[in-house]
């Protein structure tokens, strides 16, 4: 059988996979991603998750009580700094409220709200990400061709790459119909609590034909959704 965990690696391997084969075939087209290991401006950014990913990011930190417990420090300061923000706070327990799913525009206005409150992500630790192996598919998927100052500019200064590929809406999917698990999304600094308080989640499983069968169906769906948006986007 497959648990909650085992198939949210196999999730993180493909898009590590397909990741990696469409930044080399922006590097053979000319086009440079200036990412690298010392960045952070866009761990200020408000990165939403899935369950899934929630408890595979938890299951992680677990392993090192001393990475444990700075995360839980830097998770009490994010809260405490949250509380300076009211109209922030305000917009987060909206988002709550509507399980992550809010209207376009109310979303915008959030992640534009987060970006200029100055909240850092619990889980950047001088500078460096402290689960880069185990990041959220939003963090995975994000890079920028444009000089790395721009980014601590403003949100919409730097100029994004085509690497987005929506790898937490197929793990949101999965984890609903494979593990019935809560079809919500969540704020990465809150990730932690959200896996301690539902720890029964990952002693769900799945016969891994099945797992086989719902990627499958996932990646399909996912596909067909991509292709829609894109079309109605040039059809605009």
């Amino acid at each position: 059988m497959s648990t909650l965990l085992e198939v949210a690696e196999q999730l993180r391997a493909e898009a590590d996979a397909r990741q990696s084969d469409r930044l080399n075939s922006l590097a053979q087209q000319g086009s440079t991603v200036t990412c690298g290991a010392g960045c952070w401006a866009c761990c200020g950014q408000l990165v939403v998750i899935s369950p899934l990913e929630a408890h595979a990011l938890a299951e992680a930190v677990t392993r090192e009580p001393d990475l444990a417990g700075r995360v839980e420090a830097r998770t009490v300061q994010w809260r405490e700094q949250l509380q300076d923000e009211p109209d922030l706070d305000r917009q987060l327990k909206e988002f709550r409220a509507v399980q992550g799913y809010p209207e376009p525009e109310r979303g915008t206005h959030l992640e534009t709200s987060y970006w200029e409150s100055g909240l850092l992500c619990p889980f950047l630790e001088e500078s460096r990400c402290s689960v880069y192996k185990h990041r959220p598919f939003a963090c995975r998927e994000h890079h920028v061709t444009s000089p790395p100052e721009l980014c601590l500019l403003e949100l919409d200064a730097p100029t994004p790459a085509p690497t987005r590929m929506e790898y937490r809406t197929l793990a949101t999917w999965i984890g609903v119909t494979a593990f019935g698990l809560p079809d919500c999304q969540l704020v990465l600094p809150e990730a932690l609590e959200f896996a301690r308080a539902h720890p029964e989640h990952t002693t769900r499983h799945v016969a891994p034909e099945r797992a086989r069968e719902l990627l499958h169906q996932g990646r399909r769906r996912l596909a067909a959704a991509l292709t829609q948006v894109l079309g109605a986007g040039r059809g605009g």
